[in-house]
């Protein structure tokens, strides 16, 4: 009599001997309330038959406590085997395995109640399965199928070569031993390096009834290559890639959510290296996104914590970054609103998202990605009461992503450094400071902005100064439209001229302490920023600006540049050679022309002696008042601007050895109106 399995066989469609597995793995489900491990096998081998496949020799059968095995002989022909083991269900998890007459391993898998792997005998040999309790006891059966025909092995292979034409047949929860050196080099991958053509690889087929996360793990003694693809051939799309190192511990572990239909499982090399492997393969019902954010990892706040995104898949969007590779979800707790900070260092592109659900359909409510100067990223947010989820998204399907992630969280209300003059934070020995207004107050009323508006978070740094110097000033980082002032007291009012709404701030300040403020200009605003100071004595400076002559309309003054550079200018870089200052005092608002030209000729080389620089400042000291900044390789520059009344500067610059002069001639030309 047929089992319940059995009365439903035909929607199991049998092409060959190698979908054997599918069936004896829907047997397994089917009948495993059946009484006996003796009953279950008797329902598999009722739907094999009506298939054409025979068992082969007697049943074996017996009991295992946890943790022994039985070894059974076996003498096999050169033909295609399945060999599969029954348990009661309080056996809760098999491992078989098949060795050949050498010992070496050939075939292994691992199930619950039911185990079962295949193999194709090359020649007529004694081969040992040996069957293993992994976990619970009880009594078992096994048994050996094959194909009704008596084709032998080798004509199984030509047919199932291990191409995309002719793919193996794999089954899920089984494991096979193979060799690529008897594939062919036809496909590419993105874990491959792009001299690994010549590499040969194996492609099996998989067939999923249903959706399920697939994880296929290859292990070899060398540069070993897995992929995931939906369909095969060489433009053929892969779902997921993965490569081993053989110096490191790391397996090649390819994961992919995968719809119902053909699956191809491609055994590769990264390099151009082959040789034999052994390829695992799991397919399981994917668990909801749910579940894989309560299991997330915790994130503690001030506590690193050490990552990568290997053998995982993808699932969240991060839609400020083609962030196409697998995901890794952390969790945050927090008991009372806070600011949160939370810092990615991935070392690569992977993205970083902030959700507040694990709805994959739903927009993250925040995404950080790296820049060309923007590593580590930062997610900044002020947070409610409850959990919320950081996911980190790999940028491609090949990437293992190792990445650290740390969040801080603060809660508003408590002093904090860098909140007043008296708590500033000091200025390192090198003059870069690294810092973050996440717990910072609006304590320090700012001097520039649209109506000294309130609200934005600062802190104070304390810088001292041995001598009267010009002191320069940079912001970088997260810290958005941030602004700079100086102070010398906390409490007391800040001149509007030493503040600046931008990420640079240059000034000539007095000996002794002086205080600066960072501070957000938008109400509320948090992030991590990079604080850089420079200082040099501006003696020099000011005795140019002081000295500085005043330009005649319309007349060329002619001059000679020597000596050291003491100003710089944002289109020659800094101390590149001597300059010269003018005055140029505007009683109306005009358009200014001027034009600088030199005759230092060239080097030997054909390089210029002297390559003029021109620009143009609303302030002598500050070069953040820099209006224009003109360069040329040729003996001429100009530029034109409309100025309104008042005082500019004018400076004559360019990259000249300090050993050397050059003569040049400089021309404002006005025209008021």
């Amino acid at each position: 009599m047929l089992s319940a399995y059995a009365e439903r066989a035909p929607l199991v469609k049998l092409r060959d001997a190698t979908s054997i597995p599918l069936l004896l793995l829907a047997a397994a489900s089917c009948t495993s309330g059946a009484a006996s491990p003796l009953s279950r096998l008797t329902a598999a081998h009722n739907a094999l038959e009506s298939h054409g496949v025979v068992r082969l020799g007697r049943v074996h059968e017996g009991a295992l406590a946890e943790g022994a095995s039985h070894t059974i002989e076996l003498a096999l022909e050169a033909r295609c085997y399945t060999i599969a083991a029954f348990g009661v269900d309080s056996l809760r998890a098999l491992s078989l395995s098949l060795t050949d007459p050498s010992r070496a391993s050939v075939a292994r898998a691992n199930g619950d109640s039911a185990a079962f792997v295949r193999f194709c005998a090359p020649r007529p040999a004694a081969y040992r399965a040996t069957l293993r309790a992994e976990q619970g006891s009880g009594s078992w059966a096994l048994s050996t199928w094959s194909a009704s025909s008596n084709a032998p092995a080798v004509a199984s292979r030509a047919a199932a070569d291990g191409t995309c034409v002719a793919p193996l047949q794999l089954a899920p929860m089984t494991t096979v031993v193979a060799d690529t050196r008897r594939g062919q080099s036809l496909l590419d991958s993105a874990c491959a390096a792009s001299d690994a053509d010549g590499a040969p690889e194996l492609v099996y087929r998989v067939d999923l009834a249903r959706r399920m996360l697939v994880r296929a793990r290859a292990r070899a003694a060398w540069d070993v290559m897995v992929s995931l693809r939906r369909r095969c051939g060489e433009l053929g799309p892969e779902r997921a890639c993965a490569a081993h190192d053989p110096e490191s511990s790391d397996d090649a572990v390819a994961s992919a959510i995968v719809e119902p239909g053909p699956l191809y499982v491609v055994v590769d090399s990264k390099t151009t290296q082959s040789g034999e492997f052994s390829l695992e393969l799991d397919a399981r019902e994917p668990p909801s996104a749910a579940e894989v954010c309560s299991a997330a990892t915790e994130l503690r706040p001030g506590v690193l914590v050490e990552g990568s995104t290997a053998g995982l898949v993808d699932r969240f969007d991060a839609p400020c970054a083609d962030a196409a590779g697998p995901d890794r979800v952390y969790r945050l707790a927090l008991d009372a609103p806070a600011r949160v900070q939370v810092e990615l260092d991935g070392g690569d592109s992977s993205a970083l998202t902030l959700r507040r659900s694990c709805d994959e359909r739903a927009a993250p409510m925040a995404c950080a990605r790296p820049g060309v100067l923007r590593t580590p990223v930062t997610i900044n947010r002020a947070l409610d009461a409850g959990v919320w989820h950081f996911v980190v998204s790999a940028p491609s399907i090949s990437a293992t992503s190792p990445h650290r992630l740390r969040a801080e969280v603060f809660v508003p209300g408590a002093p904090a450094p860098g909140d007043t003059c008296a708590s500033a934070l000091a200025l390192p020995a090198s003059g870069a400071l690294q810092a973050s207004t996440l717990t910072s107050s609006d304590d320090v009323r700012a001097p520039c902005g649209e109506g000294d508006r309130e609200g934005g978070l600062d802190q104070v740094i304390r810088v001292e100064l041995r001598e009267r110097s010009l002191v320069r000033a940079q912001v970088e980082g997260d810290l958005r439209n941030p602004r700079m002032f100086w102070v010398d007291r906390c409490d007391g009012p800040a001149d509007p001229a030493l503040c600046a709404q931008r990420d640079r701030l240059e000034r000539v300040l007095d000996a002794g302490a002086h205080y600066l403020v960072v501070e957000s200009a938008d109400r509320g605003e948090f992030a991590p920023y990079s604080l850089t100071v420079e200082h040099r004595p501006s003696a020099p400076i000011e005795r140019a600006c002081l000295g500085a002559p005043t330009l005649v309309h319309n007349r060329t003054v002619r001059g000679v540049l020597t000596g050291r550079s003491v100003f710089s200018a944002s289109c020659s870089g800094d101390d590149d050679g001597p300059e010269r200052v003018y005055q140029l005092v505007l009683g109306r608002r005009s358009r200014v022309a001027l034009s600088l030209r030199t005759n230092a000729g060239r080097t030997a080389d054909g390089d210029p002696v002297y390559a003029p620089v021109l620009h143009l400042r609303r302030q002598c000291y500050d070069g953040t008042s820099e209006l224009r900044c003109e360069d040329s390789t040729a003996s001429q520059v100009s530029l034109e601007e409309v100025l309104d009344p008042g005082t500019y500067w004018v400076f004559v610059d360019g990259a000249l050895a300090e050993s050397q002069r050059a003569a040049f001639w400089l021309e404002a030309h006005v025209e008021e109106g």
